[in-house]
C-alpha cells in the first residue's frame, strides 16, 4: 500500500515539475483547472490552492484534492462543496487555521 501511495505522489510531483505554472497567465491557469483530471488538479493546487474555486464539483468533494489546496492556502477552504469535506479537512494538523476561512454555515 505504501509503495502505491509513494508511486502516486511521485507521479503527481512529476506532473507539477512539467507544468510551467509560474509563467502561465491567470486565465490559462483557470482554464486548466476547469478541465483538470484529478492528478492535474492536485498538481495545480499544490502551487495555488485558491484555484480550487475553478475545479469541477466532483473534485471539490475529493478529500485528497481538497487537502492539497488547503495545505497550500488555508483560504481555499471557502470553496469546499460540503460540510463533510470541511470537517474532514479542518481537523488536520497541517491546516490549523483553515476553519477561520470556512463559510459560516459550515462552522456550526
Amino acid at each position: 500500500m505504501n509503495e502505491l501511495f509513494a508511486e502516486r505522489r511521485s507521479k503527481i510531483a512529476n506532473k507539477v515539475a512539467r507544468l510551467d505554472y509560474d509563467h502561465m497567465k491567470y486565465e490559462e491557469r483557470k482554464a486548466m483547472m476547469t478541465n483538470a483530471d484529478r492528478e492535474t488538479a492536485i498538481a495545480l493546487l499544490r502551487r495555488d490552492g485558491l484555484m480550487l474555486k475553478y475545479a469541477p464539483d466532483e473534485l471539490r468533494d475529493d478529500l485528497e484534492v481538497v487537502i492539497a489546496a488547503v495545505e497550500q492556502n488555508n483560504r481555499a477552504v471557502s470553496y469546499l462543496k460540503s460540510k463533510k469535506t470541511v470537517l474532514a479537512v479542518v481537523g488536520r494538523p497541517s491546516v490549523p487555521w483553515a476553519l477561520q476561512h470556512a463559510a459560516a454555515e459550515w462552522k456550526s
